[in-house]
């Protein structure tokens, strides 16, 4: 019986094999099987389009800014201050003041002490909490009707887009005595001409019939254009009309034969014939169609 040397390698000992070298396997009986490519699974990498997992981080607010000498004043100094100052947009200059000075109770104070000056009221008009419902609530806290002579409609009030609210701001300042501003009369026109391509008959009566604002020739050629239609509806033509604009034109009378013969072009000829002498150049397209009344 021998001894083993541990430095020596013990399958050296075996017959015809050498150190490290494994004996093949036999050979499988049966079918060969065919090689099949092995389905290759896509490693993810750095420009794959698929979105990876990220951990959210988690900010920390900054830290509030500290108030400033004037923040600091007691809420009762800083409610008189407001109402009794000319700068309506304080409360705009911090949120700090924005939160003390929003109270509707101190917007109903604030118009209140500007009710009796006509200039210091329309210029009131002009912020976004004066509204149909905050006239309301203002006259029935102080039990009287808000007078706005000699007062303006803000141009707010009458843009577009034409909510309800809007429309119920214009007409409740134009029933207690607002008037159009003369110096904007260019942007009135404009929003006529808005609402006239828009088809908003009522925002045309609150404009002209209601302000009194004069319309141009401009405007009756979009009435004919867009609020006539196909059955000769000349509501709109006839409240212009009734407020000084010409017939006569020529714009005005192309807009109604480009109608067609049909009943909303025939009637548009014919209003525009009962009320004043066609152009010249006009008169050949006119002779053209009996149904038209000219001969």
């Amino acid at each position: 019986m021998g001894f083993i040397d541990p430095g020596k390698n013990n399958n050296s000992r075996i017959a015809g094999l050498r150190p490290h070298y494994r004996r093949p396997c036999p050979p499988m009986k049966g079918p060969r099987c065919s090689k099949r490519p092995l389905k290759q699974h896509p490693r993810p990498d750095s420009d794959s389009s698929t979105p990876r997992r990220t951990t959210p981080k988690t900010t920390t607010p900054p830290p509030p800014k500290p108030l400033s000498r004037f923040e600091s004043l007691p809420v009762e100094i800083l409610h008189n201050i407001f109402t009794h100052s000319h700068n309506a947009h304080l409360a705009a200059t911090s949120p700090h003041l924005s939160r003390i000075l929003a109270a509707r109770n101190l917007q109903l104070t604030y118009v209140h002490e500007r009710s009796r000056c006509a200039s210091a009221l329309t210029h009131t008009f002009t912020f976004r909490f004066f509204t149909a419902s905050f006239l309301a609530h203002w006259e029935r806290r102080f039990a009287r009707e808000l007078d706005c002579t000699d007062t303006c409609v803000p141009v707010r009030a009458m843009c577009a887009p034409w909510t309800q609210e809007k429309l119920r701001l214009f007409a409740a300042l134009v029933e207690r005595g607002a008037r159009l501003a003369a110096d904007e009369r260019d942007v009135q026109l404009g929003v006529l001409h808005e609402a006239l391509v828009a088809g908003r008959r009522d925002v045309v009566g609150l404009l002209v019939v209601g302000a009194g604002l004069k319309p141009d020739v401009q405007s009756l050629r979009l009435a004919m254009r867009h609020t006539v239609g196909e059955e000769g509806e000349l509501d709109v033509c006839v409240m212009l009309a009734g407020q000084g604009v010409g017939v006569t034109d020529l714009g005005v009378w192309r807009e109604a034969l480009a109608l067609g013969r049909g009943p909303g072009g025939a009637r548009a000829v014919r209003w525009l014939l009962a009320g004043g002498t066609p152009p010249g150049e006009v008169l050949g397209e006119l002779s053209k169609n009996e149904s038209w009344g000219v001969e």
